[in-house]
């Protein structure tokens, strides 16, 4: 009988009835694993009414089969041996305070959750990775809205957006990876379900559904192969905390330009924007020290840079809608100095001026599940009152789209006088057989 390669003490140690056990049994023909982990700053006014763009990112580390008991042993065996990581939970030094509950202590007061220690596990990932392994898309285009119910379907949309991009990415690449371990979905009730010590027994498709009908869709549509999708707990699978190690280091990167945490650990990381998965360059330049040349946030000749009218024109133009009223809009997410907006501000600036092309435009309202507004309006006004005929391929495509036009009940918020403003210095194209998915480009 071959050796397991994905298996290795730590997982042993969970037993053979553990539900990832038996996914790391089944899939144990896996070539390479993706190990996948997020951060979000959502946009938000702060106290002088300055309006701070925010993002979603999703952070990535691929790490092949061979390397995979080696690497997370390293991390199992960091400090004497623990058990759970959460890198956030070290930098607010959690673990130097007093469980409320000693009869059930918190994970996040594990005595090695302090600031000292992510040094030493970020230079345990850095060691364990090489150059391409370790990579990070980055969604800037998040709308923002005052309605708190709004804000989180328009995060859901962004979560959506960002898993498109790892998972079209990390499929296309060479070589290609198609299985990926996600963190569980934590949801509002957990430390409650964590109580009553049922978390660890909730199916995960309870918990990640979303995910994984984003992936089902995108799988449905051809945009990216059959994959294996596999959910854990950080507490089963350690090599979870390197993405997340990793996700966190890119928000201190991206959110107050700096650049310590990863350079000093020797990660290479590739950032990638979301929406084109194009790399963002001017992350990786050192020094990064200067802003991108000064250019109006949000005028026209922005929209010119990005290309098609489309999901970008439309959110930007949310921020446009602010600007209209008076308001102060960010560079960036940091509400207190708007140096350490630099990084944001460059690899914004960097992501539109890349044009998007209309097959990405989509690829995201695939991985969405629904049209935004404007490309609703196009498909009602361009693809759904066609008289051209249309061959059996086509109007079963159509037929997708339509699918995907019934669910926009998720709204972009925009009105469309602000969306004809935006636009109106761009090209609005008819639809055109896509050859690569067989369909039409919105």
């Amino acid at each position: 009988m071959s050796i397991n390669r994905l298996l290795s003490p730590f997982i042993l140690k969970l037993g053979s009835q553990n539900d990832y056990n038996q996914e790391l049994q089944r899939h144990s023909d896996a070539e390479r694993i993706a190990f996948i982990d997020e951060t979000f700053v959502e946009p938000s006014y702060d106290d002088d009414g300055k309006l701070h763009p925010g993002y979603y990112s999703i952070a990535a580390v691929v790490v092949e089969a061979d390397d995979i008991a080696k690497f997370r042993e390293d991390f199992a065996s960091s400090f004497g041996g623990i058990n759970y990581w959460h890198t956030t939970d070290a930098y607010s030094n959690q673990g130097l305070r007093k469980n409320p509950n000693p009869d059930k202590p918190s994970r996040k007061r594990s005595p090695w959750h302090v600031r000292k220690n992510i040094r030493s596990m970020l230079n345990t990932l850095g060691r364990n990775t090489k150059d391409g392994q370790n990579i990070v898309t980055l969604n800037f285009h998040v709308p923002y809205d005052a309605d708190p119910d709004v804000r989180l379907k328009l995060r859901e949309a962004a979560r959506a957006e960002a898993i498109t991009a790892i998972a079209t990415h990390l499929t296309q690449a060479n070589p290609p990876t198609t299985t990926f371990v996600f963190e569980k979905v934590k949801d509002e009730n957990q430390e409650e379900k964590d109580k009553n010590q049922k978390s660890e027994n909730q199916d995960p498709k309870e918990d990640n559904q979303k995910d994984i009908d984003t992936l089902n869709r995108l799988e449905k549509a051809g945009i990216i192969p059959r994959i294996t999708k596999i959910f854990a707990h950080p507490s089963e699978e350690p090599l979870l905390w390197g993405a997340d190690l990793l996700a966190w280091a890119s928000r201190h990167l991206v959110n107050e330009t700096s650049l310590t945490w990863l350079d000093d650990a020797k990660i290479k990381a590739r950032f990638l924007d979301s929406h084109v998965q194009t790399e963002l360059k001017t992350l990786n330049v050192r020094p990064l020290n200067q802003p991108s040349p000064h250019k109006r946030l949000y005028d026209e000749n922005t929209y010119r840079e990005a290309g098609t009218p489309g999901t970008r024109t439309e959110i930007e133009a949310t921020y446009r809608a602010a600007e209209a009223n008076g308001d102060q809009v960010s560079a960036g997410p940091d509400k207190k100095s708007e140096r350490k907006n630099i990084a944001y501000r460059n690899a914004k600036d960097e992501s539109m001026g890349t044009p998007m092309p209309a097959e990405k435009e989509f690829e995201l309202a695939v991985g969405r599940g629904y049209l935004t507004e404007g490309q609703a309006e196009k498909f009602d006004a361009e693809v759904a009152t066609s008289s051209e005929q249309m061959d059996s391929k086509t109007q079963k495509f159509l037929e997708f789209f339509a699918a995907l036009r019934k669910g926009t009940g998720t709204k972009t918020p925009v009105k469309p006088e602000q969306i004809q403003q935006a636009a109106a210095q761009q090209q609005v194209h008819r639809p055109q057989m896509n050859q690569s998915h067989g369909g039409v480009e919105l």
